[in-house]
């Protein structure tokens, strides 16, 4: 039985430290070239350790697939002022094409309208052509040179009241939906130590 992908908020401080274990397992394994792509430097597992240790669910946002107990895609929102922040995103090449980064875009918008950020920035490199056209695809401005591109995007943030109830919505399907998976998944164990040898 195969269930539905669904994103997952890192929001407390119990479930940030088993996260941020399965974060940087996600991210080690990355190759050098997605870590180039993602980070614009082919960051070493030293230095992903380090980025994972300073993330932090009380400032940031962090906004997770699992796909049992792994972590397929991860996407990050770094506060950079009172009110602007900055996406970055990272999909396991064996779960691309199928929505997970746009899902997790429209997701971390609604956190960013909740949040109070009324822009939204995402830097790339100039030869990630799928980032630009998945920015592009959410609306951001686009502004490149040869080398970098950087997208923005204005927020609406009149709507706080609605925003809020759509996060906090998505934040307790996903949470019953990590315990559902959590488990289906203690019961396909169960079983295969039921099947005789």
């Amino acid at each position: 039985m195969t269930l539905p992908i669904q994103i997952c908020p890192i929001m407390s401080l119990t479930f940030e430290a088993y996260a941020k274990k399965h974060i940087a397992s996600h991210l080690k394994k990355l190759s050098f070239e997605d870590r180039y792509l993602r980070f614009c430097s082919g960051l070493s597992d030293a230095a992903i350790d380090k980025y994972v240790e300073n993330l932090s669910c009380v400032t940031d946002g962090m906004f997770v697939v699992y796909d049992n107990d792994v972590v397929t895609a991860f996407l990050h929102v770094a506060q950079i002022t009172k009110n602007e922040c900055e996406f970055g995103i990272s999909v396991d090449k064996n779960y691309r094409q199928h929505g997970y980064a746009k899902a997790l875009f429209d997701r971390a918008i609604v956190y960013a309208q909740v949040k109070d950020y009324d822009t939204i920035f995402m830097n790339c490199l100039a030869e990630n052509s799928v980032m630009r056209h998945i920015v592009k695809k959410r609306g951001f401005d686009v502004q490149s040179d040869l080398q970098e591109v950087t997208a923005s995007l204005k927020v609406d943030t009149s709507n706080q009241i609605g925003a809020a109830i759509i996060h906090q919505a998505a934040n307790t399907m996903a949470i019953y939906d990590l315990a559902f998976r959590t488990k289906v998944h203690q019961l396909k164990e169960f079983m295969e130590l039921l099947r005789p040898v």
